[in-house]
């Protein structure tokens, strides 16, 4: 009995794989490998010797190193361990007399696939290897549909609020502190590019990115799970790094280290499913979660400083009368110029006091509408519903048009009116949504959230796309 991890500094989950199956045991998986090692062992040639094996945890952790708590995950794991050596000759140049000399070298690279019968595979090792994991994980199991997990970045949000309100994620696990974040930006945030990772003391900059709708691509902080204190980053779209130097893994056995890594993985996975599953109203924060933010980062003694009233992710943000608008993008491309004024900006309506320095934004702003409801895009009003109109409108008229044209793939179906409102003149663009397919801005797509836009992930984007239910 041993357990042993190569490449084991500390645990990290670069890719996660689901497996969309109900023959999920583990007799059968570790049979599967073992055939499979037969296999290469017997295909070995042109100096590379690959080893492949396959051994349920319990049969190499002792139950008296750790707690029944984590040796009953054991009973539901196995680790499938594939190694790949190679020896080729390399050039290099010498130091001394600066000759090019060849020189035999041996590239050995070994990655682990931890393996639970809810049909979930970690995988851990080097970067350069842990493609060929997930490759290796599709051959065994081609049988059945291997999916990766990419946690959403408003997944990671919902977890941001939980914290603030001090609610647990769940009956067993709690984010006690946010340790750091990165968001991804756009123009739109404080007039530059946001992309930064940031400790916990100065953590405004994330605050007015989230405020604004930014992406958050990345969260780490200090997790409670079964009475265990864990930090660890969760990514969007990637894995989980955990810090092993501090809370319970600090001083913690390799097996016990491994297992409580593994139990933790498995339990955010489990709230993400369910997260998933959850009603979009109970997926968002509230209002008063933006409250709080702007709160928070107008009253702290640094360089940013939010505008009121602009809620970016839930249908209750926005200003929007459910008896005008409902659900159906047809009511809002049907209402009348001084309805949408009344509203004011929301989900489905974008005011534009003139025509923006970057065009591009045009595109982005109109795809954005159309891959989520539909909307109304309205030139000639400024944010909070004033009309101040818009200079030679037939040229505004032309010049929009062409950008979306040139830009805009595949072409927007929109309808273009021309209104006046005392005196100024107001250019209104009616967006439907999509419908085979949605639309790229520059070959990126957008998405409306509140009353920002926010680039579509492959996951999010897939869920748009013709047979999505084959491509999840």
């Amino acid at each position: 009995m041993g357990f042993e991890i190569a490449n084991s500094r500390r645990p990290i989950f670069e890719k996660i794989l689901r497996l969309e199956t109900t023959e999920n045991d583990l007799d059968r998986v570790t049979d599967l490998v073992l055939e499979e090692r037969g296999k290469l062992s017997s295909s070995e040639a042109r100096g590379y010797d690959r080893t492949l094996n396959a051994r349920k945890l319990d049969q190499l952790v002792d139950p008296d190193e750790v707690s029944e708590f984590l040796y009953s995950f054991c009973k539901e794991s196995a680790l499938i361990e594939y190694s790949f050596k190679q020896d080729r000759s390399v050039s290099v140049m010498t130091e001394k007399n600066s000759q090019i000399e060849t020189k035999q070298i041996t590239e050995h690279r070994v990655v682990n696939l931890f393996y639970h019968n809810s049909g979930i595979i970690f995988i851990h090792g080097p970067y350069e290897s842990v493609q060929e994991g997930e490759s290796l994980a599709r051959y065994l199991f081609q049988d059945t549909k291997v999916t990766e997990v990419l946690f959403e970045s408003d997944f990671l949000l919902w977890m941001v609020y939980k914290n603030q309100m001090a609610e647990p994620l769940g009956a067993d696990i709690t984010l006690q502190r946010i340790t750091g974040a990165e968001i991804l930006g756009d123009d739109r945030t404080l007039g530059y590019n946001i992309s930064e990772s940031v400790s916990s003391v100065s953590l405004e900059g994330v605050w007015a990115g989230i405020y604004y709708g930014q992406e958050l691509t990345q969260l780490e902080g200090e997790f409670d799970l079964f009475g265990y204190d864990i930090t660890a980053k969760i990514s969007a779209h990637r894995g989980i790094t955990f810090n092993s130097s501090r809370g319970s893994l600090s001083d913690a056995s390799e097996p016990k280290q491994w297992l409580l890594s593994l139990r933790f993985a498995r339990r955010i996975i489990a709230l993400f499913e369910n997260w998933v599953d959850r009603d979009r109203q109970e997926k968002v924060p509230p209002k008063e979660f933006y409250d709080n933010i702007h709160s928070k980062v107008n009253e702290s003694d640094t360089l940013y400083s939010l505008d009121e009233g602009e809620y970016p992710f839930s249908n209750s943000h926005t200003s929007v009368d459910p008896e005008v608008f409902e659900e159906s993008e047809a009511d809002i491309l049907d209402v009348s110029l001084d309805e949408i004024l009344a509203m004011g900006e929301s989900e489905v309506v974008e005011f534009k006091s003139k025509l923006p320095d970057h065009r591009n934004n045009i595109a982005k702003e109109a795809t954005a509408l159309a891959n989520f409801k539909g909307g109304v895009l309205v030139f000639g009003v400024d944010d909070n519903g004033e009309v101040c109109g818009i200079d030679d409108i037939r040229n505004a008229e032309e010049t929009i048009m062409n950008i979306l044209e040139g830009n805009v793939r595949p072409q927007l179906e929109l309808g273009v009116n021309f209104e006046s409102r005392d005196g100024s003149d107001v250019l209104v663009l009616r967006i439907p949504q999509f419908r085979d397919l949605p639309h790229a801005a520059n070959y990126t797509f957008y998405i409306r959230r509140g009353t920002t836009k926010r680039k579509l992930t492959p996951y999010q984007l897939s869920y748009l796309m013709p047979n999505r239910e084959e491509n999840i």
